[in-house]
């Protein structure tokens, strides 16, 4: 995320020497109004730097969803269990439920914090604010390459696929490491 995300009006620039105030009231208030306003620039930058999009694909819920996935309703063996039915020009149309199983998936949150010494926001320093937002965004970036990079690694272990790729150092995760997996 660049500096140039984040608006130096005369107002934020006030806003964030406010948040570094000595009086609580002042600097929460003030705080608060402040992450309102980087809240846009972080959510679009947070895809930066992004390995693993390729490779898992993201499905957005709604807060306290059910991350549930439903099988297919057809199963292997089942093909002659659906089937359609001649009706005649009148009456009732025939109705059939189906039901499928379904795999439920754990999922947890993901948090990341950053601060400054208030001293740099009571001199309103853009350049710390800058940089503590890109620390902020590759946090996030880091957290979900890995754990894509940790399942993949997993499925693989699970499946007794162990590969070796001889030219690396050891602990390296190198293409050829993935071509042969």
């Amino acid at each position: 995320m660049s500096n140039k995300l984040i608006t130096r009006s005369p107002e934020f620039t006030e806003l964030l020497k406010r948040s570094g105030s000595l009086d609580p009231k002042i600097a929460s208030a003030a705080t608060y109004e402040f992450a309102k306003a980087l809240d846009l620039p972080i959510r679009d930058g947070i895809l930066s730097g992004d390995i693993t999009g390729g490779i898992m694909e993201t499905v957005p819920l709604e807060i306290n969803a059910t991350p549930e996935f439903p099988l297919s309703f057809l199963a292997p063996g089942t093909e002659n269990d659906y089937v359609a039915y001649s009706i005649p020009n009148h009456g009732y149309i025939p109705q059939r439920s189906i039901e499928g199983d379904y795999v439920m998936l754990p999922s947890w949150s993901i948090g990341n914090s950053q601060d400054w010494p208030l001293r740099y926001a009571r001199n309103a320093r853009w350049d710390v604010v800058g940089k503590a937002m890109e620390v902020y965004n590759a946090g996030y970036v880091k957290k979900i390459n890995d754990n894509v990079w940790h399942l993949i690694l997993a499925a693989g272990a699970d499946r007794n696929i162990v590969v070796l790729d001889s030219d690396a150092a050891g602990g390296q995760f190198t293409k050829r490491v993935v071509s042969l997996g």
